[in-house]
């Protein structure tokens, strides 16, 4: 299941590379985070910083989940959100406050009823709670209900009318927490010694709300960059962007995780990682390339059975289904040159097409370069409108020289950037969580770029600079592939004995699967 901007003004780039060699090591020396950096994940978008491109971007993309209910009587406000967990509590959190801040709820939650009914309009219960706490927020812990239950909160709230008592109502409706899960997608061979772009997919399936999370990229065990708080909305797919330095030739294994922030335990992760394998080889002599397209799309379901019976002999069956399918496109290529590239280049030009259309076309003239702390100089170049990223590192002089390259066609909505990532290309020292869009910029509301799918997917890239130029060109031919359904959580039924069926029993049966199928290529040359 695994595969693998406009160009800045040269004194930017000098200063700013100037900067972050004074400042911290580059990406050739990335180490794991610090408990520290781990620490500063907060729930709350983080702020833009003047550090930061114009073509980068920071805090929640979009938001299209089901909203969440609010209401208010005077000055008193009250929102209620109600999440359904994989453990299946649902986590009601009525506030005075913003759902997103419930620290900062002004007032007091003198008292307050909820009533639930099922979806059909059954009811099911009343609770009342007399000061379940002495601030604005309190979070419900309900078992047992199913999404799409209703739920009515009547709030008595104090303390903001000065000394009058506020009764709000507001209706909420319980949502499945998000279900994420994540595909990385490595290069099949990289170079020794040369930065190298790594992306994967982060997916939400059940489609009725978003979630934060983090990337974290593992090279052999070893964490070796990441991406703290990004936000992955309902039904969506995001990619992460990594930047790795491969050291010693041969086999790495590469894995992608998930990790969720503290308090983050309303959604599950199917699966919360995936690994792949990337082979490193020294710089070759003569021209080599090595690409890889990949179509994915990535169907689940979740099923949820319910039936109840009461003592007087009446019973009640519900049913649900839930799910969503995604689907990503992405392609992949790295390659070297014959030779060092002497800069700046005068001209990089790339198409990439299939027999059915073009993906993306573009030339880029005078790319200057800046040496980093290895001896090598490198440009690149991040198109937001076309999804695409392409890098170029040399070192040397001439026929003894070498240049490696890398072009990355991402796939997802937006594309977030790792913390070696900002440092080798982005030219950002701090440890703020950006995206660029993958296509044209927010405008763009879909899923991801799809670009028409023929029997193969050709490239030509062509880099011209004083010496010369040197093409390189090749074809990926296309395969479709079906990995079947994959049982994502058995099948299983339970029963319980609420108080409100007053020694009647309810059963209740979940399982959730999955099937990945599509179309996908592969080509060395």
């Amino acid at each position: 299941m695994v595969r693998l901007s406009l160009t800045r003004g040269l004194a930017a780039r000098i200063a700013a590379v100037g900067a972050l060699l004074a400042a911290t090591a580059c990406t050739d020396g990335m180490t794991s985070p610090s408990a520290s950096d781990d620490a500063a994940f907060k729930k709350s978008p983080l702020p833009s910083l003047p550090t930061v491109p114009s073509n980068l971007h920071t805090g929640k993309y979009r938001d299209s989940g089901l909203p969440h209910a609010t209401g208010r009587s005077g000055s008193a406000r009250l929102a209620a959100r109600a999440i359904r967990g994989a453990d299946g509590v649902t986590r009601l959190l009525v506030t005075t406050g913003s759902v997103d801040n419930p620290a900062a709820a002004p007032g007091e939650l003198a008292k307050v009823q909820l009533k639930a009914y099922l979806p059909d309009g059954t009811k099911l219960w009343t609770q009342n709670f007399q000061r379940p706490t002495s601030g604005g927020s309190y979070e419900f812990l309900l078992p047992g209900l199913p999404a799409g239950t209703r739920i009515d909160v009547q709030a008595n709230v104090r303390g903001i009318d000065r000394n009058r008592t506020d009764v709000v109502e507001v209706t909420e409706t319980v949502k499945l927490g998000a279900a994420l899960g994540v595909t990385i997608d490595p290069p099949a061979q990289v170079v020794t010694g040369v930065p190298t772009v790594i992306t994967g997919t982060v997916r939400e399936t059940n489609g009725q709300v978003g979630a934060y999370t983090s990337c974290v990229l593992v090279v052999d065990g070893v964490e070796v960059d990441r991406i703290d708080h990004i936000w992955v909305d309902a039904g969506d797919v995001v990619t992460c962007a990594f930047t790795h330095t491969f050291r010693t030739g041969g086999s790495h294994d590469v894995e992608m995780r998930l990790i969720a922030g503290p308090g983050d335990q309303t959604f599950v992760t199917d699966p919360p990682s995936d690994s792949g394998e990337v082979v490193a080889q020294d710089p070759n002599p003569t021209p080599s390339f090595s690409a890889s397209v990949m179509d994915r799309t990535v169907a689940e379901e979740r099923l949820y059975d319910e039936t109840w019976w009461n003592p007087d002999g009446s019973d009640r069956e519900f049913h649900q289904n839930n799910g969503e399918a995604t689907r990503t496109q992405n392609f992949a290529m790295t390659g070297t040159l014959a030779r060092a590239a002497s800069f700046p280049l005068a001209t990089v030009s790339i198409e990439v097409a299939s027999d059915a259309g073009v993906w993306h076309s573009a030339q880029w003239t005078g790319l200057v370069a800046v040496p980093n702390l290895s001896g090598q100089s490198c440009v690149d170049q991040l198109s937001p409108a076309d999804g695409s990223h392409f890098y170029l590192c040399s070192s040397g002089s001439g026929a003894t020289g070498t240049t490696a390259f890398g072009y990355t066609r991402f796939a997802g909505t937006v594309t977030y950037h790792s913390r070696a990532f900002h440092r080798q290309w982005d030219a950002i020292a701090g440890v703020e969580t950006t995206f660029s869009w993958n296509n044209v910029d927010e405008t763009y509301n879909g899923g991801g770029q799809m670009r028409p799918l023929g029997s193969a997917v050709s490239f030509n890239i062509t880099v011209r600079d004083l010496v010369g130029s040197i093409p390189v060109s090749g074809t990926v031919p296309l395969t479709s592939f079906d990995e079947g359904t994959v049982t994502l959580a058995p099948y299983t039924c339970k029963d319980e004995m609420p108080y409100w069926l007053y020694g009647g029993v309810k059963t209740v049966c979940e399982g959730a699967s999955s099937r990945t199928y599509g179309w996908s290529g592969q080509a060395n040359g």
